[in-house]
């Protein structure tokens, strides 16, 4: 009987000590920022992870943008090239640009003579 008694006892102080324990260990983990090192080690590896997910998105929206911009650029060279494909310059065109281009130096050199007369 008195061994029974002995071992409740020693099975009630084991459970105390248990829970006693138990609760030491959660405020431990409550308060990881003050002490535990690989408490802090998780926590900032979390936050790189974080981190990390976001640069990732970014990265993905801009590699859209681009995708995007050189879709519609190498649809615009490809319009280009085309046309200049079906109609080439001919040596009329170069002709008229370039009387159009002798015409309109005269005339600069005609307003530069009115601007320096007006002076």
């Amino acid at each position: 009987m008195q061994c029974a008694r002995a071992i409740a006892l020693v099975l009630c102080a084991l459970f105390a000590a248990g829970d006693a324990f138990k609760a030491k260990t959660v405020g431990a983990v409550e308060d990881s920022s003050n002490g535990n090192p690989i408490r802090k080690v998780v926590a900032m590896m979390e936050k790189m992870a974080k981190k990390i997910a976001a640069e990732g998105e970014k990265e993905a929206d801009l590699y859209d943008k681009f995708e995007c911009y050189c879709k519609k650029t190498a649809a615009e060279l490809e319009t280009s090239i085309s046309e200049q494909e079906a109609g080439p310059i001919t040596q009329a065109d170069i002709d008229s640009r370039e009387a159009e281009i002798k015409s309109l130096e005269q005339e600069v050199e005609a307003l530069k003579t009115d601007r320096v007369g007006e002076e």
